[in-house]
Parts: C-alpha cells; sequence; structure tokens
C-alpha cells in the first residue's frame, strides 16, 4: 500500500491512497483474487467551528476461474453428476467474498459548533458492489443441450447510512440530545430454478431492500446537588420490500406479499441520588413495545410457502434499583 498527504492550504488536506491484495486460497471456489484498491479524500476546517471531510474508494478485485468441484465434496446432496459435469442449483454459486467485484464508497462527515451551546454532526456513507460472476451452465445429461443462464448468487448490493446528531448545553449539567439515522440494505441475487427451456433464462431473480428509520431524543437534569435525572426515547421504524422476476418451477411467478414492517418504542428513565459521600442510590425504569409483521403465505404450490406466523406484539417493562457504598 502507498499513501500521501498534500496541505493544499493552512486547514485542508488532501490525501490519496493505493493498496494491493493478493489473496491464494486452497480451499475456495476462486484459489486467486487480486485486489486495486485507490482512495482520495479531503479534510478542511470551513470555519473556526465547523470541519468537513470527505472521502472516496474505487476498488477492482479480480478472481481466477472458478473450479465448482467443491460443492461437489462438500454440500454432494444439492447437486447431480460429477465435478466434470457442471449442473444445476448451488452447484455454480460463488460467496461474494470470493468474487470478482467493483467496488465505490463514499463517506462524508461534517461536525461543528453553533453558538457557544449548540454542537453537531452530519454523517453520510454510500457503498456499492457489483459482482462479475460467470454465467451458469446446466448439463442434465448427455442427450440434453447445455442451456446457459444468467449468473448466480449475489449479483449487486448497496447501503446507505445517513443522519443528523444535535446537542445542545443548557448548562454545565442540563443537556439535551436529538439524533435521527436512516439505514437502507439492498440486496440483489438470482438462483436456478426450471431448466425446460433449452435456450436459457430458467432463473429466478429478487432484489431486497431493507429500511431503517431510527429517531430519538434524550436529555440530562440536574435536579439539585443530590439528584439527577436521565431520560431516552427512541423510536425505529423498518420495512423490507421484495422486487422480484423470473420464474418459479414449472413457470409460476414468485410471491408477490413478502414486504415486511416492524416498529420499536423504546423509553428510558434513570435517576442517581447521592445520599452521603459514602452512599449512592440507582433507581431505572425501561419500556420497550414492538410490533412485527411477518411474510405471508404462498398460496400457488404446495412447498411454496414461506413462514406465515401472526404478527407478534409484545410490551416489556423493566425496574432496576441499585446502592453503591464505600467503605
Amino acid at each position: 500500500s502507498l499513501t500521501a498527504d498534500y496541505d493544499v492550504l493552512p486547514k485542508t488536506k488532501v490525501a490519496l491512497g493505493y493498496t494491493f491484495r493478493d489473496a491464494v486460497r486452497s480451499n475456495a471456489i476462486t484459489h486467486v483474487a487480486l485486489d486495486n484498491e485507490m482512495t482520495a479524500s479531503i479534510r478542511s476546517s470551513l470555519t473556526s467551528e465547523i470541519t468537513g471531510s470527505l472521502s472516496y474508494l474505487h476498488a477492482v478485485r479480480s478472481a481466477s476461474a472458478p473450479d465448482y468441484s467443491l460443492w461437489f465434496n462438500q454440500i454432494a446432496a444439492d447437486c447431480v453428476g460429477t465435478p466434470a459435469s457442471v449442473t444445476t442449483l448451488g452447484c455454480q454459486q460463488i460467496p461474494f467474498y470470493e468474487a470478482a467485484r467493483t467496488q465505490d464508497t463514499v463517506n462524508g462527515n461534517l461536525t461543528g459548533m453553533i453558538g457557544e451551546q449548540t454542537s453537531f454532526s452530519l454523517f453520510g456513507k454510500y457503498n456499492n458492489d457489483n459482482y462479475h460472476d460467470p454465467v451458469a451452465i446446466y448439463q442434465a445429461s448427455s442427450t440434453l443441450p447445455v442451456t446457459t443462464n444468467p449468473s448466480v448468487g449475489i449479483n449487486r448490493d448497496y447501503s446507505i447510512q445517513a443522519g443528523p446528531d444535535l446537542n445542545y448545553q443548557f448548562d454545565q449539567n442540563d443537556e439535551m440530545h436529538f439524533y435521527y439515522t436512516f439505514l437502507r440494505s439492498y440486496r440483489d441475487f438470482r438462483a436456478l430454478n426450471n431448466q425446460t427451456n433449452k435456450a436459457g433464462g430458467n432463473y429466478y431473480e429478487v432484489g431486497s431492500s431493507y429500511d431503517v428509520h431510527t429517531v430519538g431524543i434524550g436529555g440530562t437534569w440536574q435536579a439539585d446537588d443530590q439528584l439527577k435525572i436521565v431520560g431516552d426515547y427512541t423510536f425505529s421504524y423498518a420495512g423490507q420490500a421484495f422486487a422480484q422476476s423470473g420464474t418459479w418451477n414449472l413457470g409460476f411467478q414468485g410471491d408477490p406479499s413478502l414486504s415486511t414492517r416492524d416498529a420499536d418504542n423504546q423509553v428510558k428513565l434513570h435517576a442517581v441520588y447521592i445520599d452521603s459521600n459514602r452512599t449512592t442510590l440507582y433507581l431505572g425504569y425501561q419500556f420497550d413495545s414492538v410490533y412485527m409483521s411477518n411474510f405471508a403465505l404462498v398460496g400457488k404450490l404446495v412447498g411454496q410457502v414461506l413462514t406465515g406466523d401472526v404478527a407478534p406484539k409484545y410490551n416489556v417493562s423493566t425496574i432496576t434499583a441499585g446502592v453503591t457504598e464505600k467503605f
């Protein structure tokens, strides 16, 4: 690896980097992987109170031709045939950490003060991976022609994280804190299914996205010299969605009702009371309320069923008390 920093201004620094990795594995689908990674970043004090940074990463990983014999040796129940006759199902999947891949990542952060009492930070990160696997080849027997399909396994995944964080200081002992975070995780993958189409195209594809919104507010109050009270409230809302294409076995479409919705409310409250120089009392209360909407049933084919549990909901209250005594 090689890095270089340059101060373009008294309070602004630019950094460039390059890293080369050569990974050799004996017990793997791809035995050799070469990774070329390039980075660029800038960090600057925009004002006397505000500092910002922005970075970018671009990495290209190449991989040797896949050796699918590991599937037959380790997971023979999922494959039909011999290593010399590559077949269907999981026998041609390549683990994402071994596959050829192009990766791009952008990361930004802004921190500072607004006046003398408010501190803030704003962050964001985006990561994208595109995988370059070979096409999937199926050969049922020597009498049937080879059918070619798109690659199987994960084709692409990306993630997004972003949100602000604010803290307001009323005085030396009392403060209030607020934050919001957005998280998205996306993954697109393919799997082989029916092989009746000799021209290819026998696959099923699912793009799955999972979004989480989290907002929180809390504060600290020093009631007097002996009593301090701390409270926090957090709300999280998550949703998962599926975009489906291709065909199930025998040409049936996949289930369109796979979305889920989850919500979580959490309240925390605790008090610390200094009774004397030797004795400190603690009393805390926490309340959690969770609701989940699970997968729906698939009604088209026997065996095409996902868990269809009744949507669970539960509330939990926890009380904690403690005493600290110094001798």
